[in-house]
């Protein structure tokens, strides 16, 4: 596995003598994993050019044990790659260019940096999955390279805000940047307001998000009318490439689920190279208006998790990308029984049995399985899966229960080697390495899905059998008629309301 380095990682803001305890321990786990680290020779070139002479000499000497990536890509007739990541306004664009050109035609696994503006540009060009901040790729390679004995997540707790530090970095920015914000903080203190947080290993916050239930018009334009709706009123990720984001999305979706709400939105200050936009905009939050706050322009995203019927959609799978939870499971798409043994759906979908585990956080971890794009991966042949179709996972040998649904993003078939599957399933696996190794001795296919619901009512294999959906267990993914789904899907308790057929 080949990971470049950006030398940006090894300027640490505390002592740019020593390395961070974040990177040293990285680069032990990379290192001790026999992985490949190198640095583009673009990097060293324009480390050359800082007019610090002491921070340079001190930079150069901790990169010059890498080795620079041999013959590096050229993006310059990539066409479709340039329209990714226009502008190039200027030669430290340009660079950016190269050492994400490295990644996207796959001369490396993956990019770690401390640079947000690449980390914004890997996501406008499709690599989100495989670039990390120093503190991101620790969390995957942690989980990737386990024991696979062990289970060691990061920890993610809900906490009250009056337990917060006040002066914790995270929220520099916003002390800054808004008059009244300790004002604010302290209101929201004496409200009793949880919030749910992700720690670094020196336990200042890594993530923060804070929400609120409202009931009122927004003043914007245009205005927003009156209704309950939930407010993500902060969510700070810092530690870039570890889902965290993505969990934190998750856990809105299911507050305003159990309130019975159908809205969520933000506010948001747009910069550019912005890494939150990219992130709400895959599950559905779209800008619908400005407002006017302190003399700057604001940003309203809002998310609808019901469909509306006024809407019209070309592709069936738009649902699920638009209006998450909700998703299309009219006949216009195919249903699959995935047989799966428990170890592995106990990983893929770690809040079961809890179900939504949505109040069960506070002291438990975060890991992919607690996010809703996941990854698949088995030995099944089956040809005619395609992006939108419903999937349904049979548990296996132990519980026999058929327990969760998900929606097809993509679907990958005959892959043998390790590196290649761990460039597709990015951070989305919940495979350690030695598992990812194992799997791909056999011709192995790569299922990367949405996580919708798990049954209100899971059903067992003597209920399966009455209703004539099979006569026996799957031993292999089979494909159901809409017939046979749609009786599942009425006894096994989905919540119609979030259905479009």
């Amino acid at each position: 596995m080949k990971i470049l380095l950006d030398t940006n990682v090894f300027i640490h803001r505390e002592d740019n003598k020593e390395l961070s305890k974040e990177l040293s321990d990285l680069m032990r786990l990379l290192q001790k994993n026999g992985t490949e680290l190198l640095v583009h020779p673009v990097s060293i070139k324009e480390l050359k050019k800082d007019e610090n002479n002491e921070r340079k000499n001190i930079v150069l000497s901790k990169v010059s044990s890498y080795p620079p990536l041999d013959e590096p890509p050229s993006y310059d007739s990539d066409i479709d790659f340039i329209n990714r990541i226009y502008p190039l306004a200027n030669e430290h664009d340009v660079n950016d260019a190269s050492i994400i050109y490295s990644v996207y035609r796959n001369a490396v696994t993956f990019l770690i940096t401390e640079d947000r503006k690449l980390l914004s540009k890997a996501q406008r060009a499709g690599l989100e999955e495989r670039c990390f901040s120093v503190n991101g790729a620790l969390r995957y390679f942690k989980e990737l390279f386990k024991d696979i004995s062990l289970t060691l997540p990061p920890a993610f707790e809900k906490k009250k805000l009056y337990n917060l530090d006040y002066d914790d970095p995270i929220l520099d920015k916003l002390r800054d940047s808004y008059d009244g914000f300790k004002d604010w903080w302290e209101k929201i203190c004496q409200e009793g307001r949880n919030a749910y947080v992700s720690y670094n290993q020196d336990r200042s916050l890594g993530a923060l998000m804070i929400y609120k239930e409202e009931d009122e018009a927004i003043k914007s334009e245009p205005p927003l009318p009156e209704k309950k709706r939930i407010k993500l009123a902060t969510m700070i990720v810092t530690n870039t490439g570890n889902k965290i984001g993505e969990f934190f999305i998750k856990i809105a979706i299911e507050i305003t689920m159990k309130k019975g709400l159908d809205e969520i939105y933000l506010t948001h200050f747009e910069e550019e190279n912005d890494l939150l936009i990219p992130l709400i905009t895959s599950f559905g939050f779209k800008k619908v208006a400005i407002k006017n706050t302190h003399g700057k322009e604001e940003s309203i995203y809002l998310k609808k998790l019901k469909f509306d019927p006024i809407q019209t959609f070309t592709h069936p799978f738009e649902i699920s990308y638009c209006c998450y939870p909700s998703f299309y499971d009219g006949d216009k798409v195919n249903k699959y029984l995935i047989p799966i043994r428990g170890e592995y759906h106990e990983k893929i979908f770690i809040d079961q049995p809890r179900q939504t585990g949505l109040f069960e956080f506070s002291g438990e971890h975060v890991v992919e399985g607690n996010t809703m794009k996941k990854a698949y991966l088995c030995h099944a042949s089956i040809k005619s899966m395609k992006k939108g179709d419903i999937i349904l996972f049979y548990r296996s040998v132990d519980k026999k229960e058929i327990l969760t649904l998900g929606v097809i993003e993509t679907v990958h078939q005959g892959f043998f080697e390790p590196e290649d599957v761990v460039k597709i399933v990015g951070k989305r696996t919940v495979y350690s390495r030695e598992e990812i190794d194992e799997m791909s001795i056999k011709n192995l296919t790569i299922i990367l899905f949405r996580h919708h619901f798990h049954l209100k009512n899971p059903l067992g294999l003597d209920q399966l059998r009455n209703m004539r959906i099979i006569s026996e267990a799957p031993q292999s993914i089979m494909r159901i008629t809409h017939e046979k789904y749609q009786r599942i899907k009425q006894e096994g308790g989905i919540d119609e309301s979030y259905t479009v057929n």
